[in-house]
């Protein structure tokens, strides 16, 4: 995952899907698959953002990807 946040390229080796910021709260949440190891993606990121110097929050979502699928089918 590569992201640009406040102008700072911040990149994690992680399996991500998605990644949005909530810049009024310095939120970044990440969605993951069910099944990877989220507080091992959450490290990963916020050791990154805080080597970047960057106060965001890291926030993890992770979901079904045959629910997200069929969902979208609906």
């Amino acid at each position: 995952m590569q992201t640009n946040i406040r102008g700072t390229l911040i990149s994690v080796a992680a399996p991500v899907f998605l990644a949005d910021m909530d810049h009024t709260r310095a939120r970044l949440r990440l969605h993951v698959r069910r099944g990877v190891d989220v507080a091992e993606v959450r490290t990963r990121a916020q050791a990154a953002l805080d080597r970047a110097g960057q106060p965001v929050e890291v926030i993890i979502r992770s979901h079904n990807l045959r629910n997200l699928c069929l969902s979208a089918l609906s």
